[in-house]
């Protein structure tokens, strides 16, 4: 893979028990998006395999920390960061949210795109959707201020088929505040919009 070449979701290898970013548009959606708003430090969960992460660290972030409580998902990220030759700027852990990390880890972005779908989950494949009581929407939001750099940004990508208004309430309860707010419309039909807002 060239220096130059960007990373795409056809890039990425799953592994079973892990949601493949093949079969989303969101990955395409993030490229278009988030290309420009990155900055050398840089976190996300690995969710969808860490495309977030893996973008960003091809767009130039200095750091990633990723996380994920699927042991399947971690050694995938694990592998698709060494395929890509990122190991030594990225550390993959395992847990939920922010549980893997100190008070004093702080970081300049935060990314998080929770399952948007309030339905427990039955395994940790469907809790690539699944998300019961929003219990990882409002953990995610509510812990993201303790884990910022001064001038920090996170960025959430979430979808119209989720419930929005605890979307809001959950932001305006963390102390963050929203400075931009986009909108994707479906590319297909029956599809959902995607949302993305930092």
């Amino acid at each position: 893979m060239g220096s130059k070449r960007s990373i795409s979701r056809d890039d990425v290898e799953g592994s079973t028990g892990v949601f493949s970013p093949r079969y989303s548009h969101a990955p395409d959606y993030i490229a278009e998006t988030g290309r420009s708003q990155l900055v050398p430090k840089f976190w996300t969960w690995a969710a969808e395999l860490g495309f977030w992460g893996l973008y960003a660290l091809r767009c130039g972030a200095g750091s990633l920390v990723a996380i994920d409580k699927n042991p399947r998902a971690c050694e995938n990220a694990r592998l698709n960061v060494a395929e890509l030759g990122f190991r030594n700027r990225a550390t993959v852990l395992e847990g939920d949210t922010y549980g893997p990390l100190s008070k004093e880890d702080k970081f300049d972005v935060i990314i998080m795109t929770p399952p948007y779908w309030n339905k427990a989950a039955g395994n940790f494949l469907e809790a690539a959707f699944y998300d019961g009581e929003y219990q990882f929407l409002s953990s995610s939001i509510l812990g993201a201020a303790g884990h910022l750099n001064p001038e920090g940004r996170v960025f959430l990508g979430f979808s119209d088929q989720g419930d929005l208004a605890k979307v809001a309430q959950l932001i305006q309860k963390s102390g963050l505040h929203t400075k931009r707010f986009l909108l994707q419309r479906p590319t297909m039909r029956d599809g959902h919009s995607r949302i993305l807002t930092s």
